[in-house]
């Protein structure tokens, strides 16, 4: 419940910012990738860019902040699975990507999913 309300406050923050979400929890390459939003050219650049966004969250930060738990592990995995995602879709070597982390505090109690 807590992930899912992570992932639609993440997908609502970086919509109102300009991201085109594209896919949402898709598995490629056996990984999950949270979000998968595009940036079309001429925004930023010349070529389309592809933005791979891990959403981390807890309740709070007293263990630390939710984007610390993203290690190079986890990074690699989520290189593997983009790179699957991007192939299955014919844009390998067609598109800029960028991988960004998105950090979601949500409190036990906070079960709206309005903000």
């Amino acid at each position: 419940m807590r992930g899912q309300l992570a992932e639609d406050r993440a997908a609502r923050f970086l919509e109102a910012r300009g991201l085109l979400v594209v896919d949402r929890n898709v598995r490629a390459g056996g990984v999950e990738l949270d979000l998968v939003g595009l940036i079309p050219a001429g925004v930023d650049d010349r070529v389309d860019t592809y933005v791979v966004v891990e959403v981390r969250s807890r309740e709070d930060d007293r263990a630390g902040l939710p984007e610390e738990t993203v290690d190079p592990r986890k990074q690699a995995r989520l290189r593997r699975g983009a790179a699957a995602w991007l192939v299955g879709r014919d844009l390998w070597e067609t598109v800029a990507v960028r991988f960004d982390v998105v950090s979601v505090l949500i409190a036990a109690s906070d079960d709206s999913s309005d903000d």
